[in-house]
């Protein structure tokens, strides 16, 4: 969770189904992601803005590389 933010639930499981997807390399393809399915840059930066939900997502995107390899 993160504490602190003020970050919409559904950002966040959006977010961690891009990480867990295998698309992206790490938070930032995911912050980018979030602006191509037209999310505003200030809502795409707030998943980002939380190191613990950064190191996290950057965790989940390279377990999925892996998988996908």
């Amino acid at each position: 969770m993160l504490e602190g933010h003020n970050v919409d639930g559904d950002l966040q499981e959006i977010a961690q189904a891009l990480a867990d997807s295998g698309r992206c390399e790490d938070c930032w393809d995911i912050e980018m992601e979030l602006l191509a399915r037209g999310h505003s840059p200030a809502v795409a930066r707030r998943i980002t803005a939380d190191d613990a939900m950064r190191a996290s997502l950057d965790q989940r995107c390279s377990d999925a590389l892996r998988r996908k390899a």
